[in-house]
């Protein structure tokens, strides 16, 4: 008796991308833009809260207008310090960001634009046959998936191996008990990630 296959349609992760697909296809332009980078920025501070641990020092360093890493850009840039996502999602966050201040500084940019849509040429994951609009919706909410959903695992599981040696931790105590999960490693750390 074989067993049927999961249905990758019913998954949370597909649904979720899903339900964000209509929250930016409904906006205008400008507020798809802004949504976008808004979401990047939130996913991305996610995921350096799956790493660093809880504390003053990381409120510190990441929360409030006038932290060191509060802005996107330095979220982004202390993600690939720490090899937390890939040198493309770097790049492509980097465009992201950068066109989202375009249509935040103006009311008449448009995704026709030559200076958005030279930008939009320039992401690293290419998708063949859309317009500009589409490709910066489909890559968005591919690297909010990539990075909420397999970033911030990956972020955890290092977090959680190296709970078992505290070598790699120098104010981990000996007494500390090891990570089970990687979801543990997010809730200890104060982090909300969608990975069930």
């Amino acid at each position: 008796m074989s067993e049927e296959p999961d249905n990758f349609t019913s998954s949370p992760d597909f649904l979720r991308m899903i339900a964000l697909y209509g929250r930016v296809g409904d906006e205008s332009e400008r507020g798809m833009a802004v949504l976008m980078a808004a979401e990047l920025d939130r996913v991305t501070l996610n995921l350096l809260k799956c790493f660093i641990p809880m504390g003053k020092a990381r409120d510190y360093l990441l929360i409030g207008q006038s932290a060191p890493i509060s802005s996107f850009s330095s979220k982004i840039n202390l993600a690939r310090a720490l090899s937390l996502i890939t040198e493309d999602e770097f790049h492509d966050l980097h465009i992201i960001r950068k066109i989202r201040n375009e249509f935040a500084h103006s009311s008449n940019v448009s995704f026709a634009d030559i200076s958005i849509t030279s930008k939009i040429s320039h992401f690293r994951k290419t998708y063949s046959n859309y317009s500009p609009r589409k490709i910066f919706e489909v890559r968005g909410v591919d690297l909010i998936t990539e990075i909420e959903f397999d970033a911030s695992r990956k972020a955890g599981e290092r977090v959680r191996e190296e709970s078992y040696n505290t070598f790699y931790r120098r104010d981990a105590s000996h007494d500390d008990t090891a990570f089970e999960t990687a979801e543990a490693v997010a809730t200890t750390h104060g982090a909300i990630v969608s990975w069930k």
